[in-house]
């Protein structure tokens, strides 16, 4: 690690000194700019305010110095082939009508400095950075960066604007002392050093690789690394923190990777075949896309985003977890969701498109709505809105039975109808694509005495809870005969209407 900081030390002292002493020629378009004039062999420096359009190219060792000077650029700049663009004191401005109208692109071991200089625009812009180019920022305020290529970008207290970093290809970044507004996405043999910085949300690509990743949560991390603190195979990306500050993660996981999540707080995005395990987490987005399978348990669905399932073929197997957002979107979907799950809200979705979901239904028979014994042998005929049976069955032996339901773009906000009939008792529940699982078939327990006779004794022994909640020292959900919390006059009413009824 130190001989790594130390060897991005020497490139940013070198790159101070031999950037302001390198050979400054002016290129063609550069003749065009207003107030240009030429100090030497051809030095190009603008001042004041210096208007420029169309576009600017900078290629064969060619150095365009700008400087000291307001400069609005109309159109591209392009920087390749060994050229060199130097800003320094500049209140840099893209001029832009429409979002990503122009940019900046360098190619070709091209070279940018830039020192305290301001880049603005009306519209965000985008700059890439391929074939072996070096970009170096200091005591400046810049557009996010697309690194490209055995590229390099070096960042010396340094603010970016608000957009996505992005580092692939065998490409470098190391960033001191700066903040980066935005999203970072490490990918594909990248390596990032991030060190007394801050930055938004971090993403790391997996790619046919396996990774256990654990306590991924936003916060200050002083000092940790992907290979080091994390447990990862063929994984090509390289990421290290000291005494950086991140507000998130977002974990993309691509072909055939497998990948597990412990005890973080984390954007989850699933693509092309991976296998992608979560435990005791938040997960503030969920994202799958193809061949995916995914399973969750122990986990919160928590987060400002929808939730969103694009031409996903594949299964989610959930496990005691609560969805608590309540927006999903799904298009061009044929998946299979089993498993427990607590929704705090009812799901709306945004949009449903040609999609088929499946949903497994594990059903729990008990001898009252809200508490008793289960129950066996209880028949359950499930009905759709036209009181067509979809489906009937009988709970085992310790009062359980599942079955599927398939929603596609005509009934996925349908409400069915499960009946359950045991002896003299009958209940009729509400059942939905989101509802919870396990998913509870109670009978009223009008018996409380449990004598098989609703007698006058029942409706004493509910009266003498009268007025009674969760937290009264008298408190017994037994006798809350309508599961309302609150044992009031309406559950003694309701006793009493089956007043003499048998109960076998």
């Amino acid at each position: 690690m130190r001989r790594a900081n130390g060897i991005v030390g020497m490139i940013l002292m070198v790159s101070l000194i031999i950037l302001p002493t390198l050979p400054i020629r002016q290129t063609c378009t550069a003749s065009e700019v207003l107030d240009c004039r030429t100090v030497g062999t051809f030095t190009a420096i603008y001042n004041n305010v210096t208007i420029h359009v169309g576009t600017m190219i900078i290629s064969g060792n060619e150095t365009c110095l700008i400087e000291n000077c307001t400069f609005v650029q109309t159109g591209n700049i392009s920087v390749v082939d060994n050229g060199t663009l130097i800003l320094r004191n500049v209140d840099f401005q893209m001029n832009q009508t429409v979002t990503w109208q122009f940019g900046f692109s360098f190619a070709g071991h091209a070279k940018i400095h830039i020192e305290n200089t301001t880049m603005e625009s009306q519209y965000p812009f985008q700059s890439n950075c391929l074939d072996k180019s070096a970009i170096l920022a200091l005591n400046s305020r810049i557009y996010p960066l697309h690194c490209f290529d055995n590229s390099t970008i070096s960042l010396s207290s340094t603010k970016t604007a608000t957009g996505a970093f992005l580092c692939t290809g065998e490409s470098y970044m190391y960033s001191e002392n700066s903040t980066i507004n935005g999203q970072l996405w490490c990918s594909q043999n990248s390596s990032v050093y991030l060190v007394n910085s801050s930055l938004g949300i971090v993403e790391l690509e997996f790619h046919h690789s396996a990774a256990t990743l654990s306590h991924l949560r936003a916060g200050l991390h002083k000092l940790w690394n992907l290979h080091i603190n994390q447990s990862v195979e063929n994984v090509s990306i390289n990421l290290t923190l000291i005494n950086t500050w991140l507000s998130g993660w977002s974990i993309y996981c691509w072909e055939d990777s497998q990948v597990s999540i412990y005890d973080s707080e984390v954007h989850v995005h699933c693509h092309v075949n991976p296998a992608v395990s979560i435990f005791n987490s938040t997960i503030l987005n969920l994202h799958v896309l193809y061949n995916s399978t995914v399973l969750m348990q122990n986990c919160v669905i928590n987060g400002s985003y929808i939730q969103v399932f694009d031409r996903f073929i594949g299964t989610i197997q959930i496990n005691s977890t609560d969805w608590t957002e309540r927006f999903a979107a799904c298009f061009d979907s044929d998946f299979y969701i089993s498993g427990n799950i607590t929704l705090r809200e009812p799901v709306l979705f945004q949009s449903w498109q040609n999609t088929r979901i499946t949903r497994n239904f594990n059903i729990e028979a008990k001898s009252s709505s809200c508490t008793g014994s289960q129950m066996d042998n209880v028949q359950l005929t499930l009905y759709d809105e036209n009181t067509t049976v979809l489906w009937t069955g009988f709970t085992d032996d310790v009062g359980r039975i599942d079955f599927n339901v398939t929603y596609i773009d005509g009934n996925h906000t349908d409400t069915l109808w499960l009946e359950a009939i045991k002896g003299g008792w009958t209940s009729i529940n509400e059942i939905q694509l989101f509802s919870d699982t396990p998913f509870n078939v109670g009978f009223r327990q009008w018996d409380v005495t449990g004598d098989g006779y609703v007698g006058i004794d029942d409706i004493v022994r509910v009266a003498e809870y009268f007025d009674t909640y969760p937290g009264h020292p008298s408190w017994d959900q037994l006798y809350d005969v309508n599961c309302d919390q609150y044992i009031g006059i309406d559950d003694i009413v309701e006793v009493a209407e089956h007043f003499g009824e048998l109960i076998q």
